[in-house]
């Protein structure tokens, strides 16, 4: 639910029993994986207010399968997956290639999806639009851009040590 943003399981038999923190709008959100995600609000919370009986419903959901390549055709490994519904509701789904850079998005709505392969290169992820149902999409990273370099010591003497990038945008 969102007042808070604090994750409640339900019990085996699908019951949840949520307390606002605060008053104001309040949006209960339910997931399972494999299944659309389900919603019911916004509420009006204020003090002292009920909202009983609640009935979500997790619709079962599509899945998009397919591969992420480099350029030169070989498996991009540990890449993240991420799809997002073009239009409301906003539902997303995401998973890790793996080692043959194969993917499996599950419980995704019907309908067109905003596929987000990254973290991608300096000018963002790779971004393609498909249909959740779509079980042979083939993704091509861009090449990578390379930067290589030496980490000294002050007096000049090799300084080894681990490096990552950082990467900042609007500077």
């Amino acid at each position: 639910y969102s007042s808070s943003s604090r994750e409640r399981s339900t019990d085996d038999k699908g019951h949840f029993d949520l307390r606002a923190d605060s008053c104001g709008q309040l949006t209960v959100h339910a997931e399972k994986s494999g299944f659309v995600a389900a919603e019911a609000g916004p509420f009006e919370a204020v003090e002292g207010s009920e909202h009983l009986g609640l009935e979500l419903r997790l619709a079962d959901g599509l899945a998009i399968r397919g591969v992420v390549r480099w350029p030169d055709g070989s498996p991009a490994a540990q890449v993240r997956i991420t799809a997002c519904r073009t239009s409301p509701p906003l539902a997303i789904s995401a998973a890790m290639t793996d080692s043959e850079g194969r993917f499996e998005l599950m419980g995704v709505a019907p309908g067109a999806n905003e596929l987000v392969a990254g973290p991608g290169t300096a000018h963002g992820p790779l971004h393609r639009r498909v249909a959740a149902g779509d079980h042979d999409v083939e993704l091509r990273l861009p090449t990578p851009e390379k930067i290589a370099g030496r980490v000294l010591h002050g007096d000049g003497a090799p300084a080894p040590c681990s490096t990552r990038p950082a990467i900042f945008s609007g500077v």
